[in-house]
């Protein structure tokens, strides 16, 4: 469960598993591994990733603060569940925000592409 903590810490922060691999001189792969729950946390590891997160420890241990909308050991307070919603939210826009800037740069690239084009043929 740990590492669904930290991957959504990770997106929260806007971190890529990349950037995170490279931080602590492991590979991609790594960094997935320990999101998906197939490689244990060191107590190392973790103060490491705490760091880099900028995070508590606590926060990425936690099973109770399990971050997508799982049921958990621990019975939340709805305060809690609702903040966890609104966290799993942002990150759902932050991706959809990205991809909206990525198209931009599209479209003004073709854009400009067709305003040279207007302008040769004159």
């Amino acid at each position: 469960m740990q590492g669904i903590n930290i991957k959504h810490i990770r997106e929260f922060k806007g971190y890529s598993q990349k950037y995170v691999a490279k931080k602590l001189g492991k590979s991609q792969a790594a960094i997935s591994k320990i999101e998906n729950g197939q490689t244990s946390l060191t107590d190392k590891l973790i103060e490491q990733l705490s760091k880099i997160l900028e995070t508590e420890k606590e926060r990425l241990c936690d099973e109770s603060l399990v971050m997508n909308g799982k049921k958990t050991k621990k019975k939340l307070p709805s305060s809690n569940n609702k903040m966890y919603a609104l966290l799993d939210q942002l990150i759902e826009n932050k991706k959809l925000l990205h991809e909206v800037e990525v198209n931009q740069k599209k479209l003004h690239r073709k854009i400009s592409k067709l305003v040279a084009v207007l302008i040769d043929k004159k």
